[in-house]
């Protein structure tokens, strides 16, 4: 069953932002501007932009709030798009200390990790999630093989976790932007990691954030 925060969703056009935590060096308010621009630039290029009336949504993952990295700099997108935020946690028996943690000034929607799993299978079928795990695996294989070359520890548990958070995240918000089915659908707006694995959603449904994110 969906849950309200669901539904809600598609009332809205999200745009899910992702990126370093803490340690970016780079000044949030500068990327923030960055990412404006890029955003703006982005949706003028699309001609089916101009039909969705709906209000943005700034889509974040449960970081909690500092002074630089992506939690630093997705309240100030939200603040020059005058949109509201929407947050997606991990389930407390998978991270307890996600979502009490996560920076929630703005936000007016909020998801669990096993909610967007559910609308995931729903929509695509019970091996869509699986198929993510995979990828995610061979990604952190690969990963800690070369961190094993050059003398480095592994990457702790929790990389997998927020990995797959981050994988299942972009998929099934753009499915549920399409609740109730409409005539005219806009693809949702990414700026996130590069070497992501939901490519073929990131390949035709993100705009580029090389110069700004």
């Amino acid at each position: 069953m969906l849950t309200h925060a669901l539904l809600a969703l598609s009332k809205y056009h999200p745009v899910v932002i992702e990126g370093m935590g803490n340690y970016d060096p780079r000044a949030a308010a500068t990327v923030a501007s960055n990412v404006h621009s890029q955003l703006q630039r982005h949706w003028s290029e699309q001609d089916s932009h101009a039909d969705d009336t709906r209000p943005k949504l700034i889509i974040t993952q449960g970081d909690p709030l500092s002074e630089r990295g992506v939690s630093a700099i997705t309240p100030v997108v939200a603040k020059l798009l005058g949109a509201e935020r929407g947050l997606v946690c991990l389930d407390p028996e998978i991270a307890s200390y996600h979502a009490p943690n996560a920076d929630r000034d703005n936000v007016i929607l909020e998801m669990q990790y096993s909610e967007l799993v559910a609308v995931l299978e729903r929509e695509k079928g019970k091996g869509i999630v699986r198929h993510l795990e995979t990828a995610v695996d061979q990604s952190l294989k690969e990963k800690n093989a070369r961190r094993t070359y050059l003398g480095k520890p592994p990457l702790k548990d929790y990389f997998r976790d927020f990995a797959l958070l981050q994988e299942v995240s972009l998929p099934s918000v753009r499915v549920m932007m399409y609740i109730p089915p409409s005539d005219h659908l806009t693809p949702t707006n990414h700026l996130g990691y590069q070497g992501s694995l939901s490519t073929d959603l990131r390949r035709y449904h993100c705009c580029s954030h090389s110069a700004g994110y």
